[in-house]
C-alpha cells in the first residue's frame, strides 16, 4: 500500500488514494543523455478523489467563486496554494520511501461535482532554484530585529596597511585574504624595472592596489543562513573545497567603498505640527501632541509607513442642506532627510527599501538635506493608487571618518477643494489645506574607513553560482530531508555505493540491450578570458587555457555537449629564480579589466627572498613571506601526484614546471564518461517486480548484478502499488577488481604517497562508506606521533598529518593505519607512506 503525506502548517497529513491508481516515480542523479545536469525524483501527473478527508487537505481549492452571484462561496484566502510546492513523503507499505515536494497541477469536475485532484511528485533538489530565485550573490542576508542586515558586514575590517599586510601574511587564517596579484602594473620581485619590483622602496607594494578575496565555503555558510539551508559533507570540509577562494574584483581599479553605518535614530518631536489655512479664518499653525511620529521605531531606525494615510483635518462649516457639494482633494506625502556634517571630506547616503537599495546619492560634502518622497500623491484621488508598505532604514559611508547628525522628515500635505451647485453650475466656495510635520533626529555619529566588501562581491546570481561549484567538482547534491543537503562527487558518491544482486527477480526474456545514445564532442569550457597571457595562450595554442575537448573524430554520432562554467580561469606565473607567483589582470591592450567571477586557490604561506616591500602612503614595512594564490592546489604537499588543478585538463603547472594531469576532468568527471565511451558500454533496460527490503533501500549510488555482470543506475521508475520496477541500466566497465579490492581502494582520497624530505603537512580524507565506524590506528615507524589515534568516527572525516623532516639521509617507510568495522567484524587499511632521504 502506497502511503503519501503533506506537510500543511507543520502537520503530515496522509492523502487517500484510488484503489487502482498507478503512482509511478522516476529517478536519477546523473544522466548520460545530459552528463552536466543533476536530475531528482519526479512523478507523472497523478489522481486523488475529492473525498471529504482530501477536500479539507486541500481547503477546496476548485472553488474559487467571489462577487454577488457565488453560490455557497467559499474563501480561498490562505486556501491550499498551487502556486508552491508542499513538503512531503512517499511510504510502500508503512516503510519510508522518498522525500520530496507535491504540486497541486488541477482539479476535475464530473455534472457539476468535484472529482479528483492531481498532483505532481518532485525530489526536493528542485527547491532549492525555488529558494534563490534571482538573488544575486551580494544580497545574502540575515535578520537582525526585524531588518535584513548584510551578512558580509561582519567581515568588513579597517582598510590600512595594517590589516592588508596582516591578510597577505595570514595564510588561510582569514576568510578574506589579499592576494598579490597586479591589477595596475604587473609585479615583479628582484626583476622588472624599479616602478614593478615590490622588492624595492622605487616599486614596493602599496596596500591600496590589490583587491580581497573571500573563502567560498563562506559564501556556503552565507548561502545557508539566508536561505534556511544546510549543505554537509566530507567534501565541503576537504582542501579542495575549503582552500577555495572567490577573487574579489568587479572593478577595474580599486576604488575603496567604506561600510555603511546605519543611521542611529535617538528621539522624536514630540508633537506633530500642523499648519493649516481655511478661506473662511487665517492660516493658524498649532502643536497637536496627540499626533506622534509613529512611523519611525527608535529601537530599530526604521520608518514604516504606506500610503494610505488619515491626516488630521480641522474641521470647517458643513454644506447648507438640500444642497449636494462636489469635493476634490490632493494629498501628497514628502519624506526627506537631512545630514549634518562638516564640509570636508565627502560621503554616501544610501537609502533601503525593505532591505533593497532604495536610492543612493555619493560624494556629498557638508550639510545637505536630500528628498526620498517629492511630494508623492496617495489615497484614493491618487493615480495610480500606491498601496506598497515602506520600511527605509538609512545608512551613511565615507571614505574618511566623518561625524554627523540627522534628521528624519515626514511632511502630508492636503488640498480640499469644495464646490457648491449653482443656477449657473458648480461654484467654488473653499480652499482648506493642512500640513502635518513629524521630524526624527539622530545624535552625533561617526563613520569608519571600513572596506565594505559586499560592494566587491562579483556580479553573480546565487543560482549560477551553487551551479558553478556543482558544475565544477561534478557534485551530487543529495536532499536528505526538506531542508538539508548532502554534497559528494560523482566518483565518491558511486565509489560509496554497495552492490545488490537482483538476477533473481529479472525476467531473462524480457531484457533489451542498445549502444549510448553519445556524443562525437564533449567540451568542458571556462568563460572566454580577457586575461593578456590567456589571450598570449590562445595565440599559440589555438584554444583557450583550462578548456578540454574530449572528441572522437571517427565517432557515428554528431552532437556535442557542452559542460560550462560560469568562471573566469586566468593563468598565473611563477617569477624565474625565486618562489614569488602572481597573475596580472591586465587585457591584451595592456589595460585593467574586470573579470568574469574567478575562484582560485589559497596555497598557505610561501617564503620569499628578497623581501617585499609593502606601504601606504607615510610607512614602509618589509615581509619575509605572503600567501600564496594559484589555480591549483597540492592535497599530499610535495607529492605532486595529487596536486589539484582548477584547469579542465592537463596544462603546465606555472609552480612546478611539468604538467599537472590532476585537472577536473580526471579528478570529477573521467571515471563516468570513460567508462560511458567504453567500446564495452550497454544500455540495458528490463522489468523487474521488487520486494519492499529492495524497493525503501535501494539507492542511485548502488551497482546492480545482474548474471555476474555489474551496472551502473541510469534510470529506474517504480509503480509503488504493483512494486514494478523499470530499470535503465549502464554497463560498469571500471577496471577489474575483486569486491574486496574495490572495498579497499575506495576508502581514502590517497592511496600512497612519495614525499621528499622536508617536514610537512598534509590532510587526508577518509571515507566511511558502508562501514559502521572508522578510527585512526598508531602507527609503527617513522609516522609515530605525526597523527592522532582512536577515537571512534561515524562519518566522512578528515585526518591531519604533521609528518617530520627526514634527516636520516636514507629512504624512510611507513603507514598510515585506519582501522573499520563492520557488524562485529574490522579490518585495517594501510596508506603506504615513502619519504625520500
Amino acid at each position: 500500500m502506497v502511503g503519501i503525506f503533506i506537510y500543511i502548517d507543520g502537520v503530515a497529513y496522509g492523502i487517500e488514494l484510488f484503489k487502482d491508481e498507478a503512482i509511478n516515480v522516476t529517478s536519477s542523479i546523473q544522466n548520460f543523455r545530459d552528463l552536466g545536469k543533476i536530475f531528482t525524483d519526479y512523478s507523472k501527473s497523478f489522481t486523488i478523489p475529492a473525498s471529504n478527508h482530501n477536500n479539507k487537505i486541500f481547503k477546496h481549492w476548485y472553488n474559487n467563486e467571489v462577487g454577488v452571484n457565488a453560490t455557497n462561496p467559499i474563501n480561498v484566502d490562505g486556501a491550499f496554494d498551487h502556486r508552491i510546492t508542499y513538503y512531503g513523503y512517499l511510504e510502500v507499505d508503512g516503510e519510508f520511501f522518498r522525500n520530496g515536494k507535491f504540486i497541486l497541477k488541477g482539479s476535475k469536475k464530473k455534472d457539476n461535482k468535484i472529482e479528483s485532484y492531481t498532483v505532481n511528485f518532485v525530489g526536493n533538489l528542485v527547491q532549492l532554484k525555488e529558494r534563490f530565485k534571482d538573488d544575486k550573490l551580494n544580497s545574502l542576508y540575515t535578520i537582525v530585529d526585524d531588518v535584513r542586515v548584510s551578512l558580509y558586514k561582519q567581515l568588513n575590517h579597517t582598510w590600512n596597511l595594517t590589516q592588508v599586510q596582516n591578510r597577505v601574511t595570514g595564510g588561510a587564517t582569514y576568510d578574506v585574504l589579499y592576494p598579490i596579484i597586479g591589477t595596475k602594473r604587473k609585479l615583479y620581485l628582484d626583476s622588472g624595472t624599479a616602478s614593478q619590483d615590490i622588492s624595492t622602496t622605487t616599486g614596493k607594494l602599496k596596500f591600496d592596489e590589490i583587491f580581497p578575496a573571500l573563502r567560498v565555503s563562506k559564501i556556503l555558510e552565507y548561502i545557508q543562513t539566508t536561505y534556511g539551508i544546510t549543505f554537509s559533507g566530507a567534501f565541503i570540509n576537504s582542501q579542495t573545497f575549503s582552500k577555495l577562494y572567490l577573487y574579489l574584483k568587479n572593478q577595474e581599479e580599486l576604488v575603496i567603498k567604506s561600510e555603511q553605518l546605519m543611521v542611529d535614530f535617538t528621539s522624536k518631536q514630540d508633537y506633530t505640527q500642523v499648519i493649516s489655512n481655511h478661506t473662511t479664518s487665517p492660516g493658524n499653525s498649532s502643536n497637536h501632541s496627540a499626533y506622534k511620529f509613529d512611523d519611525l521605531d527608535l529601537d530599530t531606525n526604521v520608518c514604516t509607513f504606506d500610503l494610505d494615510l488619515a491626516p488630521f483635518f480641522f474641521p470647517y462649516d458643513a454644506p447648507p442642506p438640500n444642497n449636494i457639494p462636489q469635493v476634490w482633494s490632493y494629498r501628497a506625502l514628502t519624506l526627506t532627510i537631512t545630514v549634518t556634517a562638516g564640509a570636508s571630506n565627502p560621503y554616501n547616503l544610501y537609502v533601503y527599501n525593505n532591505g533593497v537599495l532604495y536610492s543612493t546619492f555619493e560624494n556629498v560634502v557638508g550639510t545637505s538635506t536630500k528628498t526620498i518622497f517629492a511630494r508623492k500623491s496617495f489615497g484614493p484621488m491618487s493615480d495610480p493608487d500606491d498601496f506598497s508598505i515602506y520600511n527605509f532604514t538609512f545608512f551613511i559611508s565615507s571614505d574618511s571618518g566623518i561625524t554627523f547628525e540627522s534628521t528624519l522628515t515626514q511632511q502630508v500635505d492636503v488640498l480640499s477643494a469644495t464646490y457648491w451647485p449653482g443656477t449657473s453650475g458648480y461654484s467654488p466656495v473653499s480652499f482648506p489645506s493642512q500640513t502635518q510635520i513629524l521630524r526624527g533626529y539622530g545624535a552625533s555619529q561617526s563613520t569608519t574607513s571600513n572596506i565594505d566588501i559586499q560592494s566587491f562581491i562579483p556580479d553573480i546570481t546565487v543560482e549560477k553560482f551553487m551551479e558553478g561549484l556543482i558544475k565544477m567538482f561534478n557534485l551530487m547534491v543529495i536532499p536528505t530531508s526538506e531542508t538539508s543537503f548532502y554534497l559528494q562527487s560523482l566518483t565518491e558518491y558511486y565509489n560509496d555505493g554497495v552492490n545488490w544482486d537482483l538476477t533473481e527477480y529479472v525476467n531473462p526474456e524480457d531484457i533489451s540491450i542498445d549502444p549510448p545514445q553519445l556524443y562525437k564532442k564533449v567540451e568542458f569550457k571556462y568563460q572566454k578570458s580577457e586575461n593578456i597571457l590567456n589571450n598570449n595562450f590562445r595565440g599559440l595554442y589555438n584554444k583557450e587555457y583550462g578548456d578540454l575537448n574530449f572528441e572522437n573524430v571517427n565517432s557515428a554520432f554528431a552532437e556535442t555537449y557542452t559542460v560550462e562554467l560560469p568562471f573566469e580561469d586566468f593563468m598565473f606565473e611563477r617569477e624565474t629564480g625565486n618562489d614569488f607567483m602572481t597573475a596580472t589582470i591586465f587585457n591584451a591592450d595592456g589595460q585593467p579589466y574586470v573579470p568574469k567571477p574567478s575562484l582560485i586557490y589559497c596555497n598557505g604561506l610561501q617564503n620569499v627572498s628578497p623581501s617585499i616591500k609593502i606601504a601606504d602612503n607615510s610607512t614602509t614595512n618589509t615581509i619575509t613571506n605572503y600567501t600564496r594564490f594559484s589555480n591549483e592546489l597540492p592535497l599530499a604537499s610535495t607529492d605532486i601526484s595529487y596536486t589539484q588543478s582548477l584547469n579542465w585538463g592537463a596544462e603546465i603547472s606555472a609552480w612546478d614546471l611539468d604538467i599537472n594531469f590532476v585537472g577536473l576532468y580526471e579528478k570529477f568527471y573521467s571515471s563516468y564518461i570513460q567508462n560511458l565511451f567504453n567500446q564495452r558500454a550497454r544500455i540495458v533496460k528490463f522489468k523487474s517486480i521488487l520486494p519492499n527490503s529492495v524497493i525503501c533501500f535501494l539507492k542511485l549510488k548502488d551497482k546492480i548484478i545482474i548474471s555476474n555482470k555489474r551496472y551502473i543506475i541510469n534510470t529506474m521508475t517504480i509503480d509503488l502499488s504493483s512494486k514494478e520496477t523499470n530499470f535503465e541500466l549502464i554497463s560498469d566497465n571500471s577496471p577489474a577488481q575483486t569486491i574486496e579490492q574495490s572495498e579497499v581502494l575506495r576508502l581514502s582520497n590517497i592511496r600512497t604517497l612519495t614525499l621528499d624530505n622536508t617536514a610537512q603537512v598534509i590532510e587526508l580524507q577518509v571515507f566511511l562508506k558502508d562501514n559502521d565506524l572508522w578510527r585512526s590506528k598508531l602507527a609503527a615507524g617513522f609516522l609515530v606521533g605525526s597523527y592522532s589515534s582512536g577515537g571512534n568516527i561515524y562519518e566522512d572525516g578528515l585526518m591531519t598529518l604533521n609528518l617530520p623532516a627526514n634527516a636520516t639521509g636514507l629512504d624512510r617507510q611507513d603507514g598510515i593505519l585506519i582501522e573499520y568495522f563492520k557488524g562485529g567484524s574490522s579490518f585495517t587499511f594501510t596508506i603506504p607512506v615513502t619519504q625520500n632521504a
